[in-house]
């Protein structure tokens, strides 16, 4: 009787793992035709972004914070000398005003760029996300990014 008092005494009493939320998982991105994205939202508050094209890659890692209903996505830039691809395509693009992932640098010759995600904005809705800061010229000729 002693011994199952002891042993009911020695077992910790666990408590349940918290659920992670519903969109912390992979999301299908489209953003262009004949592009391929995957966008990952991990429950540690990280996210990575992948995407391949006809000739090109791109891809992206950060952190990401819920509000309310809101997620927002703020890349971390990597060491290394790329061009700066602009998530919400803000950017104008010429070769005169490219961006690169470091200030004054020289890429080298790739097809690998880096997408920037600038504390960009997505509702969360289902099962899909909505991308809230693209750029409104290219949204009224093209329509929203779909994410699901």
């Amino acid at each position: 009787m002693v011994f199952i008092l002891l042993l009911g005494c020695s077992q910790k009493e666990t408590s349940p793992a918290p659920e992670s939320p519903v969109f912390t998982r992979s999301w299908k991105v489209e953003r262009y035709p004949y592009s391929n994205a995957m966008l990952t939202i991990s429950p540690d508050y990280r996210f990575t972004y992948y995407e391949t094209g006809h000739t090109s890659e791109s891809f992206s890692g950060g952190i990401w914070k819920q509000t309310d209903d809101t997620l927002i996505l703020t890349s971390t830039r990597p060491a290394e000398c790329l061009i700066v691809d602009d998530f919400a395509l803000k950017d104008n693009i010429s070769p005169d005003s490219l961006k690169t992932t470091i200030k004054d640098c020289v890429p080298a010759v790739s097809t690998s760029f880096f997408t920037d995600f600038r504390s960009y904005r997505f509702i969360i809705r289902g099962d899909s996300l909505i991308f809230l800061d693209l750029n409104p010229e290219y949204q009224r000729m093209y329509g929203n990014y779909k994410i699901y």
